[in-house]
């Protein structure tokens, strides 16, 4: 299919428009050698189906013979967004036509994950539909419902008043305890109270609080009293039973199940000597990454070291005793590369801590879950391109035996009860899982365990994956570095054992955050267009994916507000809101259906829109109720992300690097190298010195608080390298 967009572009002068499709494009000559082009793409759609969409920009004198100036790839069209510079020479009088044409090609596949491609392309459209120049321009397209005023009569005249409004020592001199009408609890309400309760016609009172709804309910049935069930207790129920039968659930059927799955694949690897010994070293290496990964899984599991058949023991040790300890987040050699690993995500919790099986499970499950294997390279890597493709092929080979084994070893049931219970909790997968990864393999032949055996056939396996859509991610949850450029991260592919959910909250999220967010002031694509949003709020959720329009001028003032929280405030970030709200308001019912996770969010949704009825009462049409059903909607939502904590895919933050605009290094090469021995050689001093460990100083920060400190070699490493026209320092330091 190849279509084609016409422009015009008379020496330094910028040309008019040209339409095609809907779309429309500007270019203008930026000098010294560039064109900005002004062309916001928009991704094809097609059901049941992943597109490759790739433009070609075309450049001719004569309309006769043309030549190819820039490719543009729409699976990140996004990126565009703010336009694109294209190198190009052009002299005063030159007269130049441009054309764009477009290829699309289709791929069909049965990878999970397609089911949520359509957010992608959705997304990108609706930042184009969804345009606002300022952020208050949301409270027009969203406006808030038309609320009741003041409380119209005397909330003394209300049916059942006296009964709440009197003090129990009056009420029970000369009662007995046992008798009718012994009050317990003083429900009369201080002045502060009273007010707002004359003014909206309801009151939320802390000081008057219960444990839980149920002590409250408890109490008024004791004061014979009237009770109100609101919308909170049943949800705070809700909470309470669903989190205890996935306690449950996870302690005694899964936790079993994944016993027997690690215990068998790590047996089932061992039989696999005679077929380790005689393969490469490709093999050899795959054989040596699946075996750590899953002894790592087993023994986090079981608690203590085991022993791995294949795999280095010292790594093994080293990976669990970070996932142990909890605390750190740092680059770590893996695959042959380096990788930043948060283990702080190992920390127990929720209903995890309730047991030591359950805490050893979550430490387990989570490693499965969340340590992927990464079968493309990096947006940002300092490795060479054929470095990089050796690491993506050793995972990827590694990730095939992994599948290989489950199958031979008769745990592909197991597996799959296990897979079953995640997905009614989340719903679909978020990376390639084994049922997918076998389904590839089979369709190159390569079902035996060890067929992936040297990096050749590997690399072909590879062209088959990158072919469709399969292990293509949507929710940005490791961490990832964004280029020092316009262009934003793109997520690598990836096979996971198990995986986290693609839930709709996370990728909202994800979107709303660096380095998703792109605001052109100027119209030249720049770096500086990457707004530096780094912390999402719980209110960007309430509006964009719980549906709620009264909380939106609360949001507008925080963009607004220079002077709100750091990383949070004060910044533009009013299209992605929109688009992400646009794409999720037209999804239809299904999507809201078919597990616990997304079931739970749209009960939530109904809290948006309250019934348009008269028998409604005047309290719930205040904007104090409709603040209170926000309350309601993130403290449930709260509940949500806690009881599914390891279940659900979580988003993040892209990272940034730091960079001056320009840097200069002094030029004097012997003496930085002076510099860097003397480092060294103090380095080597240390480590020889004794006192490694924990010592308790005689000084003390605070009376009775002695001051204690981990006793260590702090170790510094630098590297300078080479990017671009400039040179760029980067330092790496851990203690």
């Amino acid at each position: 299919m190849r279509k084609y967009l016409w422009q015009l572009l008379t020496g330094l002068a910028c040309a008019g428009m040209a339409v095609a499709q809907g779309q429309s494009t500007n270019i203008r000559n930026l000098g010294e050698g560039e064109l900005w082009l002004d062309f916001r793409p928009r991704p094809t759609s097609v059901p049941n189906a992943a597109v490759s969409q790739r433009y070609y920009l075309e450049s001719s004198g004569d309309l006769a013979a043309w030549e190819r100036v820039e490719s543009i790839d729409l699976s990140n069209a996004y990126a565009y967004q703010g336009g694109i510079r294209i190198p190009h020479a052009l002299t005063d009088g030159d007269q130049r036509f441009f054309r764009f044409s477009t290829d699309q090609t289709l791929h069909y596949t049965t990878d999970n994950a397609a089911e949520y491609l359509g957010f992608e392309g959705g997304f990108t459209s609706a930042l184009l539909d969804n345009y606002f120049d300022r952020p208050a321009d949301l409270l027009t397209a969203y406006p808030a419902r038309v609320y009741q005023g003041d409380l119209p009569w005397d909330v003394s005249t209300a049916e059942f008043w006296d009964l709440f409004d009197t003090d129990p020592a009056v009420n029970n001199e000369g009662r007995n305890p046992m008798e009718d009408g012994w009050r317990v609890v003083d429900y009369r309400l201080n002045a502060e109270e009273q007010a707002i309760f004359d003014k909206n016609g309801f009151v939320v009172s802390e000081r008057l609080g219960t444990y839980s709804f149920g002590d409250a309910f408890y109490d008024l049935w004791t004061d014979d009293l009237p009770v109100y069930i609101s919308t909170d207790a049943l949800l705070q129920a809700w909470h309470f039973s669903f989190q205890k039968c996935l306690e449950e659930t996870d302690e005694i059927v899964m936790a079993h199940e994944l016993e027997g799955i690690l215990s068998g694949m790590r047996a089932g690897l061992g039989l696999q000597r005679p077929l380790y010994e005689s393969g490469d070293a490709f093999l050899q290496q795959a054989f040596q990454d699946a075996d750590w990964f899953l002894t790592v899984a087993h023994s986090l599991l079981r608690g203590e070291m085991l022993s791995p058949s294949f795999a280095d023991a010292t790594k093994v040790a080293q990976f669990i005793s970070l996932a142990n300890d909890h605390q750190d987040v740092g680059v770590l050699r893996v695959f042959g590369g380096d990788r930043i690993v948060d283990f702080t995500q190992f920390t127990p919790r929720g209903h995890y801590v309730n047991s030591e099986g359950l805490t050893r499970y979550f430490k387990s499950m989570m490693w499965l879950l969340r340590f992927d294997f990464r079968l493309t390279p990096a947006t940002v890597s300092d490795m060479s391109e054929e470095e990089a493709k050796a690491v993506a092929l050793q995972q990827l080979g590694a990730a095939a035996l992994l599948t290989q084994l489950l199958d031979a070893s008769g745990l592909s049931d197991s597996w799959q009860s296990m897979e079953e219970v995640i997905a009614a909790v989340g719903g679909f997968a978020d990376a390639l899982e084994p049922p997918q990864k076998a389904e590839l393999l089979e369709a190159a032949g390569l079902d035996d365990v060890g067929s992936v055996a040297t990096a050749e056939i590997a690399d072909a396996l590879l062209a088959r994956l990158l072919d469709g859509t399969l292990g293509i991610q949507n929710i940005r949850s490791h961490a990832i570095i964004s280029p020092l450029s316009q262009q934003q991260a793109v997520l690598q592919r990836s096979f996971t054992f198990f995986s986290q959910r693609f839930v709709l909250d996370s990728w909202a999220m994800s979107k709303l955050v660096f380095d998703s967010i792109i605001h052109d002031d100027n119209g030249i694509p720049e770096l500086t267009d990457k707004v530096q949003r780094r912390i999402p709020s719980g209110l960007d959720v309430a509006f964009s994916t719980l549906g709620n329009d009264e909380i939106l001028p609360i949001v507008v003032q925080r963009m607004e507000n220079t002077g709100g929280a750091r990383w949070r405030d004060g910044l533009p970030y009013q299209n992605n809101l929109a688009a992400v709200r646009s794409v999720i308001d037209s999804q239809p019912s299904s999507a809201w259906e078919g597990n616990v996770y997304h079931h739970w969010l749209s009960t939530l949704r109904e809290l948006s829109d309250l019934p348009d009825s008269p028998n409604i009462p005047h309290a719930m049409r205040t904007q104090a109720w409709a603040m209170k059903d926000t309350t309601t909607q993130l403290a449930s939502w709260t509940h949500l992300r806690h009881d599914t904590i390891l279940y659900a895919k979580q988003s993040a933050t892209a990272l940034t690097i730091c960079l001056y605009p320009d840097g200069y290094i002094e030029p004097r090469p012997a003496f930085w190298q002076k510099l860097r021995t003397l480092a060294g050689e103090m380095q080597n001093l240390i480590a020889t010195l004794p006192g490694q460990g924990t010592r308790t100083l005689d000084r003390v920060t605070s009376p009775g608080s002695p001051q204690h400190i981990d006793v260590g070699v702090a170790k510094v490493c630098y590297y300078v390298r080479y990017q671009g026209s400039f040179w760029n320092s980067r330092m790496a330091c851990s203690c």
